[in-house]
C-alpha cells in the first residue's frame, strides 16, 4: 500500500526554539511529533532565503546546480527533476498550498498538480486554514498523496492569536507567535493518521528578538532612523544593522532548523539524532522511505535512513549561502562550510570582505573569527570552498552551452 506523505515547512522556523534549553514557546504538538518518530537536531539549511532553500528541498540540489540563487529574479533550471515529480511518476497525487514568495513562475511547481500561491492575508487564522482542515476532515484529497503546505506565520510581520500575545507563551513576539502556530498545527495532525509519513521541518531560521520600528521610534526618536540610515550605507554585510529577519549571513541561528520524521513502521519513535545532516538529503530520504521507484536521479544530497535505522554515516559538510534581498549587491553575498565543530565564511564575489572561521563548540554564538589563529583549518575548509565554487562555475558553463 502507497503511504501518504505530507510535507510541513514552517517559514523562519529555528532549531533551537523547537528544542533546548534557550526555548520559552509552548509547542505540545510539535514535541508530540517529536515523539511520534526521529528527529535531527543538527539540520542545516542550504540557504537563508526562502526560494533557494525550498528548491533545494525539492530537488536535493545546491542553489548553484538548481538555478534559483535568491529571493527574486531566478527560475529553477528545466532539466531538473523535483520531488513532486518523483511522486507524480509513482502514481501520487500532489498538492501544494504555498504562500510568501513561492511563485510559480520560479518552477518550484514542477510537477504539483494542484499548486495554490494563496495572499499573505490568508493564513492559519483566516477561512483558508479552516477550509484547508476540511479537506482532511472530509478526506477530499485524492489518495495516494503528497501534499506540501508552506506555513508564513513566523516570517515578519508575525502573526498570532491575541491571547498568546503574553510572557506566558514567550519571551518575545517570536516565540508567541511559535506558541500560537503549534495550537493551530495540532488542529491538522489531529486528522493525519499514523501511517502518513509527516516531515517537518523549516526553509531558514531567522534573527530575533525583533526590535519593532513602531516601539523603537517611540522610544528612540531619529535616533533610530539615523541608526538604520547608517546600516544601509554599511558595505560589510556583517556590519549591517540586522534588528531581525533572515537572509543576510549564515550564523547557526539562522541555518539550523529543525527536521522531524514520522511514520509509524518506518521512522523510530522518539528517535533524537545529532550529527550534522542538510536540507538537501530529505529527498533521497523520502525517495528510499517510501520506496519510490526514480531514473538515477542526480542529487547532491544522500538518503539519511541508514542513521535512522542506527547505522553510522560519514560525517559530511553542509554548504550554506547568505543570499537574500537585503543583500541586493552580488558582491555581499556569503557562504560558509559547516563541520560539526567549525564553520568558515566568505564572501565569494569579492576580496574587501575578510574570510571568518568559528569554533562552533568554544563559540556557539559565533562572535570570535579565529581565521588568523587556525590557518591550517582555513585552508582545509578554503579547498573545500573552492572545490564547490568550482562546481558552481561547471553549472554555469552547462547552462551556458545549452542556452
Amino acid at each position: 500500500m502507497k503511504r501518504n506523505c505530507l510535507f510541513i515547512l514552517v517559514d523562519c522556523l529555528r532549531a533551537d526554539r523547537c528544542w533546548g534549553k534557550n526555548k520559552t514557546a509552548k509547542t505540545p504538538n510539535i514535541d508530540m511529533l517529536s515523539r511520534r518518530g526521529t528527529s535531527f537536531t543538527q539540520a542545516i539549511a542550504t540557504t537563508t532565503t526562502t526560494s533557494p532553500s525550498v528548491a533545494s528541498i525539492l530537488t536535493g540540489l545546491y542553489p548553484f546546480a538548481h538555478g534559483v540563487r535568491s529571493l527574486y529574479g531566478y527560475k529553477l533550471n528545466s532539466d531538473i527533476t523535483t520531488l513532486a515529480e518523483v511522486f507524480a511518476q509513482n502514481g501520487y497525487q500532489t498538492y501544494a498550498e504555498v504562500t510568501g514568495p513561492l511563485m510559480p513562475q520560479i518552477g518550484i511547481s514542477k510537477g504539483f498538480e494542484h499548486y495554490y500561491l494563496r495572499d499573505k492575508s490568508e493564513n492559519i487564522y483566516s477561512s483558508w486554514y479552516s477550509d484547508l482542515l476540511a479537506k482532511f476532515k472530509k478526506k477530499q484529497l485524492e489518495e495516494p498523496y503528497f501534499m506540501f503546505i508552506h506555513f508564513f506565520e513566523l516570517h515578519l510581520p508575525r502573526h498570532l492569536a491575541k491571547e498568546y500575545d503574553n510572557n506566558h507563551f514567550g519571551n518575545n513576539r517570536y516565540e508567541r507567535a511559535l506558541s500560537s502556530f503549534d495550537v493551530q498545527l495540532g488542529k491538522l495532525l489531529d486528522y493525519i493518521d499514523e501511517d502518513t509519513v509527516i516531515v517537518l521541518h523549516s526553509d531558514h531560521g531567522e534573527k530575533f528578538p525583533e526590535i519593532r520600528t513602531k516601539e523603537m521610534l517611540l522610544k528612540t526618536g531619529s535616533y533610530f532612523l539615523k541608526l538604520v540610515k547608517l546600516g544601509r550605507k554599511l558595505k560589510k554585510p556583517r556590519e549591517k544593522l540586522h534588528f531581525s529577519g533572515h537572509g543576510f549571513h549564515v550564523y547557526d541561528y539562522l541555518i539550523r532548523v529543525p527536521l522531524i520524521f514520522a511514520g509509524k513502521g518506518i521512522f523510530p519513535e522518539d528517535t533524537w539524532i545529532s550529527d550534522q545532516v542538510r536540507q538537501i538529503d530529505i529527498f533521497p530520504t523520502i525517495v528510499e522511505a517510501l520506496g519510490l521507484k526514480h531514473d538515477n536521479i542526480k542529487i547532491h544530497g544522500r538518503s539519511l535512513l541508514p542513521l535512522i535505522k542506527g547505522q553510522k554515516l560519514p560525517q559530511v559538510l553542509a554548504y550554506s549561502e547568505a543570499c537574500g534581498s537585503a543583500l541586493r549587491d552580488k558582491s555581499n553575498w556569503l557562504a560558509g562550510i559547516r563541520t560539526p565543530k567549525f564553520k568558515y565564511v566568505i564572501a565569494p564575489y569579492t576580496t574587501t570582505i575578510p574570510d571568518a572561521l568559528y569554533d562552533l563548540e568554544k563559540d556557539p554564538n559565533e562572535k570570535k573569527n579565529i581565521a588568523t589563529k587556525r590557518p591550517d583549518i582555513v585552508q582545509e575548509l578554503r579547498q573545500k570552498l573552492q572545490e564547490i565554487k568550482k562546481a558552481d562555475e561547471a553549472a554555469k558553463i552547462k547552462r551556458k552551452l545549452k542556452v
